[in-house]
């Protein structure tokens, strides 16, 4: 009997370690963000972020956010085919974990994509969950998870990886079970300039500032 099985409407996840980062300036920046301010958290159990959400416009980060801009390029033009369409980072910010800290469970509102860039990280432990908040409510158990029945995803990833993924998937930092602090990079993309189905009501032309 001949079948077909079709992955319908799924979510693109770019994942990538940027081997090609200079070692001598990737330590700069690690340098840089442990010395950046940080905002206390209502909770000792939760991580911390940064005071400032324009870190890729510092001068020190620039040469870090061509990097990600390039990836960003090939993931919209060769993955999504969004090749007429602009894009612009609008947010980018630092995220710090302590030993036992975790994230809540979270997506990005007033974005199309997202991207976390990780600077310090054990690489023998799980590091980011993201979960399908829209699975059905029943709870039936597998013999195997694949990308068809699972409803949650955990990754382990190591320093310079780079992942990128649709804003509107849900995800949390994973407890850091290490002695050694977490901090990773996040940052929010959107379309900017026209963009929309030529001659149709939904074109807009939408300047980012």
């Amino acid at each position: 009997m001949n079948y077909s099985i079709l992955p319908l409407f799924s979510k693109p996840f770019y994942v990538k370690k940027l081997d090609y980062i200079d070692n001598v300036y990737f330590n700069k920046l690690l340098s840089n963000i442990k010395n950046q301010s940080y905002k206390k958290s209502d909770n000792k159990f939760y991580t911390t972020v940064s005071k400032d959400y324009s870190i890729l416009e510092k001068k020190e980060f620039s040469t870090l956010k061509k990097h990600i801009l390039k990836e960003f390029d090939f993931y919209k033009n060769d993955i999504l085919k969004y090749n007429n369409t602009n894009f612009k980072i609008v947010t980018s910010w630092l995220t710090k974990a302590k030993k036992g800290q975790i994230s809540r469970l979270h997506c990005h509102k007033n974005s199309m994509f997202s991207g976390v860039f990780y600077f310090s990280v054990n690489k023998e432990q799980l590091n980011i969950s993201f979960e399908n908040l829209q699975r059905s409510s029943y709870s039936v158990e597998s013999t195997e998870y694949n990308i068809y029945n699972s409803s949650e995803q955990k990754l382990i990833v190591e320093n310079k990886t780079l992942i990128l993924f649709p804003s509107e998937v849900h995800h949390q930092i994973l407890e850091n079970i290490s002695e050694k602090d977490r901090y990773s990079l996040a940052f929010n993309v959107i379309p900017d300039g026209e963009y929309g189905p030529i001659n149709s009501d939904s074109r807009v032309n939408i300047k980012v500032l």
